[in-house]
């Protein structure tokens, strides 16, 4: 794949997590993008925004852990 190509993908498939799935994947996909891109972002500390996304990415996996074991 050439780079186009595989940034084509790579947005093709961010378009689809935005816009497919349950309320709760879509804020955390857009959150996980956010991590991508944070340091062009002067408006909150880097270091900040990476420990608040860790946590809450963490948080997404105990709760869809909880919910397998129910």
């Amino acid at each position: 794949m050439t780079k186009d190509e595989m940034q084509e993908l790579k947005e093709l498939r961010a378009y689809r997590i935005a816009h497919e799935g349950k309320a709760l994947n879509r804020a955390f996909a857009r959150l996980e993008q956010l991590l991508e891109v944070a340091a062009h972002d002067p408006t909150m500390s880097i270091r900040a925004f990476r420990v608040i996304a860790e946590c809450l990415i963490t948080l997404k996996q105990e709760v869809e852990g909880e919910r397998g074991l129910q």
